[in-house]
């Protein structure tokens, strides 16, 4: 980790997130909710501008920032800083200390704004059926965790390899290895990582997808 990024991460960290563990090459954060909502913001690097960098709120049930569609969840589910705060811009900061400093008081009003949703999320997928698709990924990561809570010696291996089977039994869409690192990464954060209040609400969501397939629905 370079000296920006360890700079940036101990700041973050110092709100109450925590550096994602299994994750791919951004820095990305979580932070649990106390409805069981996982709260995930990353780092972000400009294409265009030198040395210049924003972040994002992605607000879910698991920790796949930033798996975001308008078919998948809601817009607001997907957030850069700049568009939760007043200046209601696309806001891109300086990689040095009066840049960092300002970035990191934006995203303490940014964060209050964006987990004012939480509370909607939890029960656009839990109560609605708008969402049906993203139920049946909450179903797919629930049947992954149960199988292996079933088994004894658990290893990255064994969960890699319940993984890529549940996937093909399933003949799941993300089936793909770009779809098996996503569901890798998500399950074993899950795993490792949830407290039992996420477990619950991902059986739960999982679930309402279960019972509407069980009804030919």
């Amino acid at each position: 980790m370079n000296k920006f990024n360890k700079k940036i991460s101990e700041n973050i960290m110092t709100l109450g997130f925590t550096l994602l563990k299994y994750r791919k090459n951004n820095l990305i954060f979580y932070k649990h909710l106390e409805n069981g909502l996982i709260l995930t913001f990353g780092i972000e690097k400009s294409n265009l501008y030198k040395n210049k960098f924003t972040g994002s709120f992605y607000l879910s049930f698991t920790y796949t920032w930033s798996m975001f569609s308008p078919l998948f969840l809601p817009d607001y589910t997907y957030k850069r800083i700049g568009k939760l705060i007043p200046e209601n811009a696309d806001l891109w900061f300086n990689e040095d200390e009066n840049g960092l400093n300002e970035f990191i008081n934006k995203m303490k009003l940014a964060e209050k704004n964006m987990c004012k949703n939480s509370s909607l999320l939890y029960h656009t997928i839990i109560e609605q059926e708008k969402y049906m698709n993203y139920n049946e990924y909450l179903s797919l990561i629930n049947v992954i965790l149960e199988k292996i809570k079933n088994e004894k010696n658990i290893t990255e291996i064994l969960i890699q390899n319940i993984v890529t089977n549940t996937l093909e039994e399933r003949n799941d869409p993300r089936n793909n290895k770009n779809g098996k690192d996503l569901v890798l990464n998500d399950v074993c954060n899950c795993f490792y990582s949830s407290p039992e209040k996420n477990i619950e609400i991902i059986r739960i969501g999982g679930n309402k997808f279960n019972r509407k397939r069980a009804n030919g629905v």
